[in-house]
């Protein structure tokens, strides 16, 4: 692969960070993974509810495909939450 194509590709890897706490208290991450072909996936620590999911169309223009409500950063969650039909964990 030359120096071009290194440049031009998306940074793949796995981070995480601070996104919220839930109403008692306890802290959320949200967790990103990224891959060579540029695929996004954010997940919160929070029953697992996936909150993005970007992948490139056929120019390479980056999409979000998740249905659903936008989980908001800093929001605190409870288990009475609308957004928690997407939770892929726990009650």
């Amino acid at each position: 692969m030359n120096e071009q194509a290194c440049a031009a590709a998306p940074k793949r890897g796995v981070t995480r960070a601070a996104f919220g706490t839930t109403r008692d208290g306890k802290p959320v991450e949200i967790h990103t993974l990224t891959n060579a072909n540029g695929v996004e996936l954010r997940a919160i620590t929070y029953g697992g509810i996936i909150t993005s999911l970007k992948v490139p169309d056929r120019s390479g223009t980056q999409g979000d495909i998740v249905l659903g409500t936008q989980v908001e950063e800093g929001l605190q969650v409870t288990l009475a939450d609308p957004e928690l039909i997407w939770q892929l964990v726990g009650d």
